[in-house]
């Protein structure tokens, strides 16, 4: 497996299928949320109708992931480190009148 991924461009979770790998993710961190701090404790003021029209505004990280990847056998094989950036919520607005599944 190393020697796959050291001298060709197999990626990682194709030169690792064969050993079953599943993750444990072992923290996420928050790097951004749309809600301040403390929101959930205080009672908030009604929108204005100029501020609910607005565009949110994303910073390029959302949120961090790491995780622990292991063998069918229970060994670890990798740890990995992710980050989410704000192009995860980049798809196209649904079209009005289209159904919701």
């Amino acid at each position: 497996m190393n020697r796959t991924l050291e001298t060709t461009e197999t990626p990682f979770g194709k030169a690792i299928a064969p050993l079953q790998p599943f993750r444990r993710t072992i923290d996420m961190k928050m790097r951004w949320s749309p809600l301040p701090e403390g929101w959930e404790l205080s009672a908030l003021p009604p929108a204005s109708p100029e501020k609910a029209s607005g565009a949110l505004s994303l910073p390029h990280d959302l949120f961090e992931h790491t995780a622990v990847v292991y063998g069918r056998d229970q060994r670890p094989l990798s740890e990995v480190h992710e980050t989410y950036t704000r192009e995860i919520l980049d798809f196209p607005a649904p079209l009005a009148g289209a159904p919701r599944e």
